[in-house]
């Protein structure tokens, strides 16, 4: 059993809750939170007494309680509490992003590294089922080497307060996850101009140049009028190409000669699938799929992105940094 404590009880905390309740293996054994009432209503919906006001406090009163530690704070307040779990021999699972910069992220991952604990950014698009059927069929060589990917991701003003910096953050590191690595090159347009980050963002483009060839075109928008919103995924390989999208549970695949359709789970829920993969990493003693440095990896190419709008021009990796092409 992988006993957890919740850091961090509001809104982005209600999904862990649910999961954790349903899931074997898994357990919340204490709730942290600086709101005495908002601690109070997560230790109900927990099922469990353990409450404290700070991560220092509940190691001093019951640090034999947990194992594992589930972030969900805001992302300003993640590195000192990432580091003091790590520090405690705590194994942590953090929504993303995993810290305010890249630099901060490569340093939190080596802090987990020289722990010996594990560190996962739960990236939740790679646990979608559209997502795994296409990674899927790319890891059976059914594509051959991914050449072009097309992501959409638009919704409706006021989801994601507004802005487009968590989903345009999730597909850039689908972008990542597909390709298997890091652009060489990244060039990004921004709406209003004036924005100097993600989260100031109502419209983002971004293209990606990868080695061999390969390119990936990503634009995020939180500006449509009300209604429903997009998310599509397009990959073409040099041997096949796969397509998914959030309005049917029926992805395509085509390899020459008749296209099929693969059936995925409609509506599945990716907190549980991502408690259950921490869980199983830890109580395997190997790296979860999403690690620490898939965290710092997509802030870097994000943090090449605000860049590159705000210089308008492409930005290329030279020694594992990305600077003026």
């Amino acid at each position: 059993m992988l006993r957890m404590a919740l850091i961090g009880c509001g809104a982005r905390a209600g999904p862990y809750l649910t999961a954790a309740r349903h899931l074997p293996g898994v357990e919340i054994a204490a709730v942290v939170d600086p709101d005495p009432d908002r601690a109070a209503r997560a230790a109900l919906a927990a099922d469990v007494q353990l409450q404290a006001a700070s991560l220092d406090e509940l190691l001093d009163a019951a640090a034999e309680a947990f194992d594992a530690v589930i972030v969900t704070t805001p992302a300003s307040t993640r590195a000192s509490l990432i580091e003091r779990a790590a520090g405690a021999g705590r194994h942590v699972l953090v929504e993303p992003p995993l810290a305010g910069t890249a630099l901060e992220a490569e340093r939190l991952t080596a802090a987990a590294l020289s722990a010996g604990v594990r560190l996962m950014p739960a990236h939740g698009d790679r646990f979608r089922a559209d997502s795994r059927a296409v990674r899927a069929s790319l890891d059976r060589g059914e594509l051959g080497r991914p050449g072009l990917l097309r992501i959409h991701d638009w919704s409706p003003a006021g989801e994601g307060n507004g802005n487009a910096s968590p989903r345009a953050l999730a597909a850039l590191d689908l972008a990542l996850w597909m390709f298997d690595g890091q652009p060489t090159h990244v060039f990004a347009a921004v709406q209003p101009r004036g924005a100097v980050s993600l989260a100031e963002a109502e419209y983002l483009q971004v293209h990606l140049g990868f080695e061999g060839g390969g390119m990936a075109l990503i634009d995020v928008t939180r500006a449509l009028p009300a209604g429903d919103g997009y998310r599509s995924l397009a990959l073409i390989g040099s041997l096949g190409a796969a397509h998914a999208d959030d309005h049917h549970n029926a992805q395509l695949l085509y390899g020459g000669g008749r296209a099929q359709a693969v059936l995925t789970e409609a509506d599945e829920s990716v907190p549980p699938l991502v408690l259950s993969e921490f869980a199983t990493a830890v109580g395997g003693g190997r790296e979860p799929a999403v690690r620490g440095d898939d965290g710092a990896a997509v802030l870097r190419v994000a943090e090449a992105a605000a860049s590159s709008w705000a210089a308008g021009a492409a930005f290329r990796l030279s020694g594992g940094r990305y600077e003026l092409a």
